[in-house]
């Protein structure tokens, strides 16, 4: 009888066991699901298209001056090469460009794709390297391992230079467009948004630190970059039945600076100087939606608000205080697809050739 029991209640531990055991891995697989992460096969191809939307708010004079501007960049991606461990060599072809820029002085409204036959100054360095490829190494985390082909990029645009008003300007452009950091940085923004191999949870992060010019912010007179930090957070909220992923997105912006002596900061008449550091914060949020089974980012949109001020410190003693400019703010907000290119071709008849 005492067997009986003893195999009864051994019976129920293991059940009970069971079930917390399966609770377990239900609780898991619901809210991480499969490694989020690029699955690249070799012969995909698609069509990444970029729409970023800014906003730029300055106090000029007492007077609110805005500047709005609508980017859209797309590019064709070819999946040339996989490795064993998910790594692959990609093809990057810059295909088109169009800009909308409003300031209280000018309007522009360009598109690559219409032949327009004079190209604004913001819009050259892409409309000139339109149909040069860069080859890429991407990790199954979307970063950039390597680049080749930027030199044969830059030097294939600055030929077609020629003629075009500008051209210093245009080929300073191209410069920044097309160097390293700027391209890592672009892709690294639109795909390398997955954990990292040895992150398996619903929640993870990134830190990225750039320049104040290199990320977009408008230059304030006499005062030099500062170093921008962005602190992403992502958040695996959930994966339908239908293989698509639902990532939250939650980002801190803060800058490094110090104080620092200006440009032409002697204070006439006074025997001080002036100093000034660059403060810029900021916040944004967003959502991406990624197809489980391959990575593709189907649809991203991030919003970014931030402002940028300047901070004044004379070094010595003065009659007044030195006027710091006006806060400038911004506002973003960027969208990113990769969009499958369908490249099966239709089988041919057997008797094809008879």
């Amino acid at each position: 009888m005492k067997n009986l029991e003893f195999r009864a209640h051994n019976i129920k531990r293991k059940t009970i066991q069971l079930l917390i055991l399966g609770l377990g891995l239900l609780i898991c697989s619901n809210s991480t699901g499969a490694p989020l992460k690029l699955k690249f096969t070799e012969g995909d191809k698609y069509s990444f298209i970029s729409v970023t939307e800014r906003k730029i708010t300055n106090i000029i004079e007492q007077n609110e001056v805005t500047t709005e501007e609508t980017i859209r960049l797309e590019n064709d991606f070819e999946v040339q090469e996989v490795d064993e461990k998910g790594f692959a060599w990609v093809k990057y072809t810059y295909k088109r460009v169009a800009m909308k820029v409003i300031t209280p002085e000018q309007k522009i409204d360009f598109d690559s794709d219409s032949n327009q036959p004079r190209t604004p100054i913001q819009a050259a360095p892409y409309r000139l390297a339109i149909g040069e490829s860069l080859y890429l190494r991407l990790s199954p985390q979307g970063r950039v391992e390597k680049i080749n082909g930027l030199q044969s990029v830059v030097t294939f645009a600055k030929a077609k230079i020629r003629g075009m008003g500008g051209a210093q300007a245009i080929s300073a452009g191209i410069e920044q467009a097309f160097s390293e950091l700027e391209v890592k940085h672009t892709l690294e923004n639109q795909i390398g948004v997955f954990p990292e191999a040895n992150n398996i949870g619903p929640v993870w992060s990134s830190t990225e630190i750039l320049l104040s010019s290199q990320a977009g912010y408008p230059r304030l007179a006499q005062i030099e970059d500062v170093n921008i930090v962005y602190e992403r957070m992502y958040k695996l909220a959930g994966t339908g039945a239908d293989g698509i992923s639902i990532v939250d997105v939650n980002m801190k912006i803060s800058s490094m600076s110090e104080l620092m002596d200006i440009k032409g900061g002697k204070v006439e008449g006074q025997n001080t100087n002036l100093k000034a550091s660059l403060d810029i914060s900021g916040q944004g949020n967003g959502q991406i939606e990624i197809e489980q089974s391959t990575g593709r980012i189907i649809n991203s949109k991030i919003t970014q608000d931030s402002t940028q001020k300047a901070i004044m410190v004379a070094t010595g003693e003065m009659r007044r205080p030195p006027s710091a400019p006006k806060p400038v703010k911004t506002h973003i907000v960027m969208n990113f697809s990769m969009l499958k290119i369908d490249t099966d071709r239709p089988k041919l008849p057997n008797d094809v050739n008879k």
